[in-house]
């Protein structure tokens, strides 16, 4: 099977092309168009925006093909820009069968030979520097790169290497020699990695033809502890090389823009959920009614059930629900929140949720009852936050950089909005927990449907923060655990312990004092999940039973389903 890839963009790419190539067998051929993107970095030299559309697209249309086709040869034909053509040929990374086809400048074909040219030494970094800064690389084969236009942009490299053809052309190199720069290339960047390995940043001045950048691309790793910064030339500019982007970096999708028909559904929501804040104002206050001599929150909370013993400890001392940060009332009329999708104005005692929120609460459950639930659990797991956590706006600020407290504090909120969502479903509806395993199997599904809410995006992910990761792996586990329950002192048994479980074998990455978990199979090593319970380790691999690649597939497409299933062969292992 072949896979062809069409990026045009400063020149068209006919048909005539892939015939020129006399590409055999069976042919899936995939266009890549970015048209509004690249309008946008013309008026205003903003790439973020055209990297994302092209991880998108990646994302969604060839990196599936990749899949569906592995072993397969795959054909490139573009006349994209050089930074998104190497980005594009990083992310394809080092598939095994790749050729790359190039346009004649004047002859306008795709199907031309030249002879083998020559390439001058190359010099490479050969002795040990341990001092950190960046590196410089130029790659002069359409033209030379001019060296005072960089002078500036770089200055004091701890490293400059240049990669020329003896004569440089726009037609100089043809495809069947383009390994001649790509290789070293490659050469030029171990030489970094052993010789100057505290290099933060690879600069890249690339001079080259379309199919020359994609190749090179391609010979970036993803297990690379330098950053690759890539560069568009202007010549009506000054610098005429200017910065577009680094090769590494994540960029997520955007916020979508919303329709008429989404905003009002939005506010739709936004007001059944001022609804659902009235009615646990009201439960609050008939808890604080009902509260005995002696009481906890968990005897308040559970109507005197009489089994709460697998609680001890801090959690005893949390607060009932007329103990927490419930605020007055939800703001029905603003559609957006300062600083994300939600924000509790502890000045006026007032919610607000922004409309993409709700939206995406939208999107991942259409059932409206659960969406009810959803605003509920949202709203009483803040409010604990906001009380009996001192999680306020100071205290909150940059709460990301500390992962692992932040673990223990949401895993203490969730139980308790989990118990309390209990106590009022039952208050007004009883039959509708006399189920109780069913009842928290529902309860940990909105749960799990909400983070994904909040993670709503308009595509894959190749990231994802690690807390976040532990956050889904966590009551996945839970998930699993409670099917196996019988009844509610069962359920509460369960919730009582967090699960101590993780993944190993992706690439870790700190990014601004958070970490961040890199979804590319290219930099997976050895996958396993481990599971700490009844004070021994567990660690699984992939087997008949377990698919650790799967579920962090499950992961960068989003697919909750998906994560649960590959979870469900580690449980088997382990057990209850």
């Amino acid at each position: 099977m072949t896979i062809t890839i069409i990026h045009p963009m400063l020149a068209a790419v006919d048909a005539n092309a892939i015939a020129q190539a006399a590409l055999e067998g069976d042919v899936e051929t995939i266009e890549l168009k970015l048209d509004e993107a690249i309008r946008e970095v013309g008026r205003t030299e903003e790439w973020s925006e055209a990297k994302r559309e092209l991880v998108a697209v990646f994302e969604t249309q060839v990196r599936p093909a990749l899949d569906r086709h592995d072993g397969g040869q795959l054909h490139y034909f573009g006349t994209a820009c050089i930074p998104l053509t190497m980005q594009l040929g990083y992310l394809v990374g080092s598939w095994p069968r790749v050729v790359v086809h190039q346009r004649h400048h004047t002859k306008r074909t795709w199907d031309w030979e030249a002879p083998r040219p020559t390439l001058r030494s190359l010099e490479l970094p050969d002795s040990l520097v341990r001092a950190e800064g960046d590196v410089v690389i130029r790659i002069a084969v359409s033209t030379e790169v001019d060296r005072e236009d960089i002078e500036d942009l770089v200055p004091g490299p701890l490293a400059e290497i240049d990669i020329a053809l003896e004569r440089p052309a726009p037609d100089a190199l043809s495809a069947e020699h383009v390994d001649l720069v790509t290789d070293a290339f490659a050469r030029a960047l171990q030489a970094i990695q052993e010789c100057r390995p505290r290099t933060r940043m690879i600069h890249v001045f690339a001079s080259v033809p379309t199919g020359v950048a994609f190749a090179l691309g391609t010979r970036i790793s993803n297990t690379m502890t330098a950053s690759v910064q890539t560069y568009f030339y202007d010549a009506k500019k000054r610098p005429r090389h200017r910065p577009a982007f680094v090769i590494q970096d994540n960029i997520e999708p955007a916020q979508p823009t919303l329709t008429a028909e989404q905003r009002g559904q939005a506010d739709d929501l936004r007001r059944s959920w001022a609804e659902q804040h009235r009615r646990l104002v009201e439960f609050a206050a008939a808890l604080r009614d009902r509260r005995q001599e002696g009481h906890d929150w968990l005897r308040t909370t559970l109507m005197g059930h009489d089994d709460t013993s697998m609680f001890a400890g801090a959690w005893r001392e949390l607060p009932a629900l007329d103990g927490a940060t419930l605020g007055e009332n939800v703001d029905v009329a603003q559609a957006t929140a300062p600083g994300g999708a939600f924000f509790f104005d502890e000045a006026k005692r007032t919610w607000r949720f922004d409309e993409h929120l709700l939206h995406g609460i939208i999107s991942t459950m259409p059932d409206e009852a659960q969406r009810e639930q959803a605003g509920r659990m949202l709203i009483l797991h803040e409010a604990l936050h906001g009380g009996k956590h001192q999680l306020t706006g100071p205290t909150s600020r940059e709460i990301g950089r500390f992962a692992k407290v932040l673990e223990e504090i949401d895993y203490q909120a969730d139980v308790w909005t989990m118990i309390t969502e209990y106590a009022f479903v039952r208050h007004h509806h009883r039959t509708k927990t006399d189920d109780a395993r069913a009842f928290f199997l529902s309860m940990v599904d909105t749960a799990i449907q909400t983070f994904w809410a909040f993670d709503a995006s308009a595509g894959p992910t190749t990231t994802i923060q690690v807390r976040r990761m532990n956050r889904y792996l966590i009551w996945c586990w839970q998930y699993l655990r409670l099917e196996q329950a019988d009844g509610l002192v069962d359920a509460l048994t369960v919730l009582a312990t967090k699960p101590v479980i993780e993944v190993a074998g992706a690439r870790v990455e700190a990014r601004g004092e958070r970490v961040w978990v890199n979804l590319d199979p290219r930099g997976f090593g050895r996958l396993e999940v481990g599971v700490w319970r009844g004070n021994a380790l567990g660690r699984y691999g992939d087997g008949h039973a377990t698919d650790v690649k799967a579920l962090l597939a499950g992961f960068r497409q989003r697919d909750g389903e998906k994560i649960l299933n590959e979870l469900r062969g580690v449980f088997d292992l382990v057990g209850r």
